[in-house]
């Protein structure tokens, strides 16, 4: 009995996120309303995997997705569009568009990343115990108003990390001034940017 390998009708494209994003909150925000997005619009390409690339401590430090584009589509024009429909969900400034040779397809985004590092070891034992992370991410989302918004989080063993992407990385840091001087729970924190 001969076998036979079936032919290939797929290639795959890779579209890396510069976003730092929980499994479950990448998926919401990007990988599912981009398959509907690409579904609703025509273009032939389907979201087939994701992953999150994570540091040692377990940090989330950006996505992948993979997309299953047919193997007689023109692979730069399906870039093109998916690179558009993930500016029009907020992507990440410095995103990219992989074939799967590794050839950069398209480059696209559309906003600045600025995590808020929270200190989860040096205050006062009553700061933790009367703090509470979802009432701060609200109060971050008052004082951020339309300059940008929380999309994920992670809680590490020292600190936890709250997400924010808007237009700009320096307007959102400046909004956040006076929240973070003014509560004992952002106290010894830090605001970096995501490069």
């Amino acid at each position: 009995m001969a076998l036979f390998r079936r032919k290939r009708r797929t290639r795959t494209l890779v579209v890396h996120l510069k976003a730092r994003l929980m499994p479950m909150d990448r998926g919401e925000i990007f990988e599912d309303p981009l398959d509907a997005h690409l579904s609703a619009a025509g273009v032939p390409a389907s979201v087939s995997g994701a992953g999150t690339l994570v540091s040692d401590e377990g940090e989330p430090l950006s996505c992948d997705l993979e997309l299953d584009v047919p193997l007689d589509e023109d692979a730069a024009v399906v870039a093109a569009r998916v690179a558009e429909l993930l500016d029009s969900l907020g992507a990440p400034r410095g995103s990219t568009v992989l074939d799967e040779d590794g050839t950069t397809l398209a480059t696209f985004g559309v906003a600045e990343g600025l995590a808020l590092y929270l200190n989860g070891t040096d205050l006062p034992e009553e700061v933790y115990a009367t703090s509470d992370t979802r009432e701060l991410a609200d109060a971050v989302g008052t004082a951020l108003g339309d300059s940008g918004r929380m999309l994920s989080y992670w809680h590490g063993p020292t600190e936890t990390a709250l997400y924010l992407y808007g237009p700009s990385a320096e307007v959102m840091r400046s909004r956040l001034t006076d929240l973070l001087t003014s509560r004992p729970d952002t106290q010894l924190s830090r605001l970096e940017t995501i490069d």
